[in-house]
């Protein structure tokens, strides 16, 4: 599980959303970051669209960003802490996912049978931010449900446009990118290297 390689750190700080834990050994100090899991969505819809959101990014100058739909598993550390120890994290990480798309997007999932886990990604070494990739297979719509002062577009864009999108680094989140250029290349060939020929 992802906290047990943590068990002999010793927190020397924590935030509202990071905490810093330290190990001594042989004389040296380690040093690890830690934050509260994320989730991103693969959904794809019968006419095979991939849906995509965008919005304006802090971390993009304020630009707008092509992403993944997602967001936090838990909204503080000690939440995230909290589901773990008492062994609800799974369901927590289910919980957030259906949040997420609800708000971001206005997809419902009905059943866990139509989300399927595709990937698990670790940021570094020295920094524990885990984010988990999901395969959305079936859905239904409403309105979107954004939180007050998110501003986000929900685009349906063909599989070969979001390969060109990819490839020209519009969608700034490198973990995604890595994940959804593996998870298309994988089961769209043929849209990709299209895009790639262009």
């Amino acid at each position: 599980m992802e906290n047990e390689s943590l068990k002999n750190f010793v927190s020397i700080f924590k935030g509202m959303i990071f905490q810093i834990l330290q190990k001594k050994n042989d004389g040296k100090t380690f040093e690890i970051a830690r934050r509260s899991p994320g989730v991103r969505m693969l959904v794809i819809t019968p006419d095979k669209k991939l849906i995509l959101t965008r919005e304006r990014r802090l971390e993009c100058n304020n630009q707008p960003d092509y992403r993944l739909p997602g967001g936090k598993v838990a909204d503080t550390l000690d939440e995230y802490l909290d589901s773990y120890d008492r062994g609800v994290l799974a369901e927590r990480i289910l919980s957030a996912l259906q949040k997420e798309l609800r708000e971001e997007t206005g997809i419902i999932v009905e059943s866990v049978n139509d989300i399927e886990l595709i990937h698990t990604s670790l940021c570094g070494g020295t920094v524990h931010w885990y984010l988990y990739y999901f395969l959305i297979k079936n859905f239904s719509r409403q309105s979107p449900e954004p939180e007050q002062g998110e501003e986000i577009e929900v685009l349906e864009l063909p599989i070969k446009e979001v390969v060109e999108l990819l490839l020209l680094g519009r969608m700034s989140e490198d973990r995604s990118r890595a994940v959804l250029y593996t998870y298309l290349l994988k089961n769209y060939p043929k849209e990709f290297i299209a895009a790639i020929k262009n």
